[in-house]
């Protein structure tokens, strides 16, 4: 089992959404897991990126909010 595993949540709505795709809004989702943290994250970051750009240019960037947490939990169960 790895020791780190992230998920990073896209949604984009209305104008974001690109043209071809005739769609309201759509959801990315990528999943990376590895060993080293720094590794799970980076590649899941660049999963989202390149998803982005099989549809269009890079947006311009401006960040209106964001959110993050972190829950502890104790209990490990094996998957």
């Amino acid at each position: 089992m790895r020791k780190n595993q992230v998920t990073i949540t896209l949604e984009r709505f209305g104008d974001a959404v690109p043209k071809n795709l005739n769609a309201k809004s759509m959801k990315i989702e990528v999943y990376a897991d590895s060993n080293d943290v720094y590794e799970a994250l980076s590649v899941a970051f660049n999963g989202v990126l390149e998803e982005i750009k099989k549809n269009q240019a890079m947006p311009e960037f401006g960040v209106v909010s964001s959110h993050s947490s972190v829950r502890m939990n104790d209990d490990l169960e094996e998957i």
